[in-house]
């Protein structure tokens, strides 16, 4: 299973990469950038919660 980005909470430069059953990494935007994570996964998470493209807030 791949991993998803999940924003912490609205307003807030937290996010966390859940991994099939496990938190695996915390950090803010700019350290998930400079470990490889892409942009456009990290916008996702801010408009919808979650980098995933099915699931959003409260889903």
């Amino acid at each position: 299973m791949g991993l998803c980005i999940i924003k912490a909470t609205l307003g807030e430069d937290l996010y966390l990469e859940w991994s099939s059953d496990a938190c695996t990494r915390v950090g803010t935007r700019a350290e998930f950038l400079a470990s490889g994570h892409r942009p456009d996964a990290l916008d996702r998470a801010d408009r919808t919660g979650t980098s995933d493209r099915v699931a959003q807030f409260g889903g």
